[in-house]
């Protein structure tokens, strides 16, 4: 899929210096290398963390997934240096870039680590760093090929978030699907080096289920949070899909060519995932523990709207996120479902008892 990579420098004085390429032409990396860092920052700005980018070079007919990371240095200006590491594909593998990306940013982000260690700024890189670059061309992408759509929303979502939704991806190790924890079965779990439990992804319909659910996923998560004191963070997905298909394929991957990403108020990041003519595919939307039945229904409401406004969305993906410091507040118990039939028949008794009454009135008047 990787047509090559490029180790560049942000130049205090230059500008975007390709340093080292493997597989390009020297034109084509400098002109990748330009765009691509270009394209992910401005230069000149000094970074605190991490960027990435999936961009697309027209011209070239190439897109590339850059990753952008600072390199602390005192004599530098701001006290940083601006690095990236940049990965090269036909235009026609666009889709595969964005439905790899959590992959990709997992294997440059490790392999940028390393090659920090050979770095003598301001331009040079020894040998051994430049090795370290082989390994990026030989990244495998059938190891996770089909990708389960729950595992890429996670680790899409987490890898573009803030420090403390980030730090949980990098501190993880692998990720067990379909584990059993405590009795119960949970989609996705991410592990830590020693094996043990970091984070949990389960499926409880939160929104589209009813008040009933949202118990039963709380009450869950509670339990397994006393089990399991060492988990940092549980996410309860909730889905809705707008198709006649009751077992879907993932087809929002095959289909996926961009992946936007948006902020919500509290700062968290919202993905859409576009297909052709950008038209929207599906959204993922992260929230706050539901407190009730009335939030329930407004989101309910949020997500049929959202429906009439982009009639090409084929699913929502609702994102609740319980973290290990997050109060869980179980609902109060609904009704059971024999009491709302009741009061159903109750309703209905009532009025054909109206309907009885006004038939007998109008006999009258005859």
């Amino acid at each position: 899929m990787l047509e090559g990579v490029c180790l560049a420098v942000a130049d205090e004085i230059r500008g975007p210096i390709c340093v080292y390429s493997k597989g390009l032409s020297q034109r084509t990396a400098d002109r990748v290398t330009m765009k691509a860092l270009i394209g992910t920052i401005s230069v000149g700005t000094r970074l605190e963390e991490e960027e990435i980018a999936i961009l697309p070079m027209q011209d070239e007919g190439k897109s590339v997934f850059s990753y952008v990371f600072p390199y602390r240095d005192r004599a530098a200006r701001g006290g940083a240096r601006i690095l990236s590491l940049i990965l090269v594909a036909d235009r026609k593998y666009a889709a595969f870039l964005y439905r790899f990306a959590p992959l990709l940013y997992e294997k440059t982000r490790a392999v940028a680590e390393e090659v920090k260690e050979y770095y003598q700024p301001p331009l040079t890189f020894r040998e051994e760093a430049l090795r370290k670059l082989d390994e990026l061309m030989e990244i495998d992408v059938s190891v996770v090929t089909p990708l389960k759509l729950k595992e890429y929303l996670i680790q899409s979502y987490l890898s573009r978030s803030e420090e403390r939704r980030r730090g949980l991806l990098e501190k993880t190790a692998s990720i067990a699907r379909g584990v059993l924890l405590g009795g119960e079965k949970v989609d996705l779990v991410g592990l830590d080096g020693k094996g043990s439990p970091m984070w949990v992804m389960m499926s409880g319909n939160i929104i589209t289920g009813g008040p009933e659910k949202l118990v039963e996923s709380y009450r869950m998560v509670k339990e397994l949070r006393d089990m399991y004191p060492g988990i940092e963070a549980f996410f309860i997905l909730d889905e809705l899909r707008y198709t006649e298909q009751l077992i879907l394929p993932d087809i929002e991957l095959d289909r996926t060519t961009n992946i936007a990403i948006g902020y919500d108020s509290d700062g968290r990041v919202r993905l859409i995932g576009m297909g052709e003519d950008r038209k929207l595919l599906w959204t993922l939307i992260p929230v706050n523990p539901v407190r009730g039945i009335e939030e329930q229904e407004e989101l309910r409401r949020r997500m049929y709207r959202m429906r009439m406004d982009n009639p090409t969305l084929e699913a929502i993906f609702i994102l609740c996120e319980v973290f290990k410091d997050t109060v869980i507040e179980i609902p109060e118990e609904v009704p059971e479902g024999g009491v709302r039939i009741t009061l159903i028949k109750r309703k209905i008794g009532l009025r054909e008892k109206y309907r009885k009454v006004i038939g007998r009135l109008k006999g009258k008047r005859g």
